[in-house]
């Protein structure tokens, strides 16, 4: 009777244990052709005309594609936002300390929640966190 030895493996250097071992293996298969041809075409195409073009499974190139920090805005089309305005972001910087980021939305068309985040973006701080000090403003709404 045999017994199967469990002996150390190391990928590019580094110590892998055994369970790991194929996890680590499979992903030192991606060559450098493959990954490039994931960064160059992965805006153009989706995950299933990636996964035909490289020749790996799709939920092998989706993986992939994301441990290479290129995400997706798939659930919001880019084209949906709604951009800020030179004329907003002046009623804005003119307005915030006398109104509620409620009332400011109702003039915008947009959500509280997004004109607190341009307030913020612009540092129109009214007791939001900068940093490690707290600032406030009196007679501040948000």
């Amino acid at each position: 009777m045999s017994k199967v030895q469990n002996k150390p493996v190391f990928v590019n250097g580094d110590f892998v244990p055994p369970w790991e071992k194929f996890k680590a293996i499979r992903d030192d298969l991606w060559s450098n052709k493959e990954i490039g041809l994931l960064k160059s075409n992965w805006k153009k195409m989706n995950d299933n005309e990636l996964s035909e073009l490289i020749g790996r499974p799709q939920p092998a190139t989706t993986m992939k594609r994301c441990k290479l920090g290129l995400y997706r805005m798939d659930k919001i089309e880019r084209n949906s936002m709604k951009h800020w305005m030179e004329k907003d972001v002046e009623i804005l910087e003119n307005n915030w300390e006398k109104m509620s980021d409620k009332e400011l939305a109702k003039i915008f068309k947009r959500s509280a929640h997004s004109v607190k985040l341009k307030r913020i973006e612009l540092g129109l701080l009214r007791g939001e966190w900068n940093g490690r000090k707290r600032k406030t403003t009196e007679g501040s709404r948000s």
